[in-house]
């Protein structure tokens, strides 16, 4: 799947009804990183036409209308997806944006350049998330993954990594209740909270700083600390009074088993 990064039609190939209709074109990866900044700065609209082109460059569709522009490469709609997926996510945590200059030698953009159509962005630098999408998404249900939600979580926050990890937790959960059965709506916001404590308590976080995490993904507290007026973790860590009922939560969830990594779904 490597060789296919290094592909320039590979790459580029995105499609969105905001372009164009009949999916003859889409919009370039440097046009793409363009409206995560603009949505960065609160352009509701360059979120969505960014979470539109998710939509609709992950189809199936659209894998089998690369093949035809294109010409045939030997992989799947699976391997499609989630090297595509890859590309979008590092779109949306991007720390660092590098251009070409015209004696092409690369260079780092600063954040004003960014909208300047002089400039083509050729690379970026940014957290790593090298598991963690196979692991929580599948392919099939692509179109039911709320995508203008996960980019609008994304953007919202300084810690976007953290935001990624948030969304890819409750989608997990959200797979684990449908594949056994259960309605996809039936996950609740205090099994997504302690998902992302059993995340951090794997990684050997801090309680204080699982308060922190909590706090940067905006997770309501316990109904125990908002009945004192307490709605920030990491206020009711702080506070002798509040502080056993966290430190209960967080050795209950300790205790348990860690989750079920969903099964690799066959093509």
């Amino acid at each position: 799947m490597i060789a296919f990064e290094l592909d320039p039609a590979f790459a580029d190939f995105n499609f969105s009804e905001w372009w164009d209709p009949a999916l003859k074109d889409g919009p370039s990866a440097s046009s793409l990183y363009k409206l995560v900044y603009q949505a960065r700065k609160g352009d509701r609209l360059a979120a969505g036409k960014f979470a539109d082109t998710m939509n609709w460059t992950l189809r199936p569709e659209t894998w089998d209308c690369f093949q035809r522009v294109h010409g045939h490469r030997p992989i799947s709609h699976r391997e499609w997806f989630y090297a595509k997926l890859t590309q979008f996510v590092d779109m949306l945590v991007y720390d660092d944006l590098t251009v070409e200059e015209t004696n092409k030698q690369p260079r780092k953009l600063l954040p004003d350049e960014l909208l300047d159509e002089r400039f083509t962005v050729v690379g970026s630098v940014g957290p790593t998330h090298p598991d963690d999408l196979e692991q929580a998404l599948v392919p099939e249900l692509y179109a039911e993954y709320g995508w203008y939600g996960l980019v609008q979580k994304v953007v919202s926050t300084s810690d976007r990594a953290g935001a990624l990890r948030a969304w890819l937790a409750a989608e997990r959960i959200a797979w684990e209740r449908k594949s056994t059965g259960q309605p996809r709506s039936g996950w609740t916001k205090n099994q997504e909270r302690d998902q992302i404590i059993l995340n951090c308590v794997s990684r050997g976080m801090a309680p204080d700083k699982i308060c922190d995490e909590l706090d940067k993904l905006t997770i309501p507290t316990l109904l125990a600390l908002q009945t004192k007026g307490i709605h920030r973790w990491k206020n009711g860590w702080v506070y002798p009074k509040t502080r056993n009922a966290i430190q209960q939560l967080f050795s209950k969830l300790h205790d348990r088993k860690k989750p079920v990594k969903p099964p690799a779904v066959s093509n």
